[in-house]
């Protein structure tokens, strides 16, 4: 694996340059890393960080989302572990078809912080995920591909820079600008969203003002697999 590669896709992440722990090594501080990481940060070899790494995810989380799950047991490369802006994060390395590597970064759960707007309103899975596996979990970019950390994550209203609202949505859309909490993204134009509004158990898809209801799993799994498929 070409460790400056890895590193080059992790600049997006943080306002200092990123850098790899090395294997086999644990940082010194007690507590830095979660006791959970230990047996990825301390293995020699790729096989034994993949395979720490994967039980880290709940059976039944894999099980909604078969497409990851079964990237994640045939395609991972590697795992590694890093910091950045001084929070640890585990880096999963996949081969990529159009590019040389694929990351994503899962930080550590205990980052998740402040429980973000309309927190209640999230799909149970997502919840687990975000306070047990990663408290934000993207590739490409900070925001791309996955959910992001939850003290990132604003509302439309928000990201327009109109906090209470923005009038043109409000006027032709159900949803209120207000009410969409944005959790993840893929380029500029998609975005996913959790709100109070919709039916338990979905996340919305908006794409150019048209916004779609969707079941949790499904949409989680196809946007994380979608990666494998761009540049």
């Amino acid at each position: 694996m070409d460790d400056e590669a890895v590193i080059a896709s992790l600049r997006p992440w943080t306002d200092h340059p990123p850098a790899l722990l090395r294997p086999g090594v644990v940082p010194p501080g007690e507590g830095l890393l979660p006791a959970a990481w230990l047996p990825v940060a301390e293995a020699t070899d790729s096989a034994t960080r993949r395979a720490a790494a994967l039980g880290l995810w709940p059976g039944d989380l894999l099980a909604l989302l078969p497409r990851f799950a079964s990237a994640l047991r045939d395609s991972l490369a590697d795992v590694r572990v890093s910091l950045l802006d001084g929070i640890p994060a585990l880096i999963y390395v996949f081969p990529g078809a159009y590019e040389p590597l694929i990351t994503w970064v899962g930080y550590d759960s205990r980052s998740f912080g402040t429980e973000p707007q309309f927190w209640e309103h999230f799909p149970e899975a997502l919840r687990v995920f975000l306070r047990e596996v990663h408290a934000g979990f993207t590739s490409r970019s900070p925001e791309e591909f996955g959910v992001m950390r939850p003290a990132w994550m604003v509302t439309l209203a928000d990201m327009a820079g109109i906090p209470e609202a923005i009038e043109a949505w409000d006027e032709g859309q159900e949803i209120a600008s207000a009410r969409l909490l944005i959790i993840g993204r893929e380029g500029e134009q998609m975005l996913y969203c959790v709100s109070p509004d919709p039916e338990p158990g979905h996340l919305l898809e908006i794409y150019e003002g048209d916004v779609d209801p969707q079941p949790f799993p499904e949409v989680f799994d196809d946007l994380l697999a979608l990666r494998f498929e761009v540049n």
